[in-house]
C-alpha cells in the first residue's frame, strides 16, 4: 500500500503539448519533511523511481475497457506511458497517493464510464 503524502501546493499549471494538449502539468511545492524525503516510488508494471516527490507532475488516465486504463504521467522531466493497466495495478502503485496529495481521489478518476461501441478515444 502506498504511503500517505502531505498535501502539495500547486505553484503553477501549464500545458505541455508534447504530453497532452488538454491535461495540465503541475509545478508542485512540497512542505518540508516527507514530500522531500528520498524514497522508492512504485509505479505500474514494476517500475520504480528513487528520489524525492516530483516537482512537476501531470497525469491522464483514460478508461479503455471494463477494467483497463491508458495512463500517461509526467514525473519531473520524464513522461511515462502505459496503454493497458488494470484497476488493481493503479490502486497498488503510488499514483493514488500522488493524486491524494493534490486533493484528487483515484477512485473517482477510475469510475469513468466504459467507452461504448463507436466512441472514439485517443490512445494514452
Amino acid at each position: 500500500m502506498a504511503r500517505t503524502l502531505p498535501a502539495a501546493e500547486v505553484v503553477r499549471k501549464f500545458i505541455d503539448e508534447a504530453f497532452d494538449p488538454v491535461a495540465p502539468v503541475l509545478v508542485l511545492r512540497w512542505p518540508a519533511g516527507e514530500g522531500q524525503a528520498e524514497r522508492l516510488w512504485e509505479l505500474p508494471e514494476g517500475l520504480c523511481v528513487a528520489g524525492a516527490a516530483p516537482n512537476r507532475f501531470g497525469w491522464r488516465i483514460r478508461r479503455t475497457g471494463a477494467d483497463t486504463y491508458g495512463v500517461r504521467l509526467v514525473w519531473d522531466r520524464t513522461v511515462l506511458t502505459w496503454s493497458n493497466l488494470s484497476r488493481v495495478e493503479l490502486l497498488g502503485c503510488c499514483v493514488g497517493s500522488m493524486l491524494a496529495a493534490l486533493g484528487v481521489e483515484l477512485w473517482s478518476v477510475l469510475e469513468q464510464p466504459v467507452p461504448g461501441p463507436g466512441s472514439r478515444q485517443r490512445a494514452a
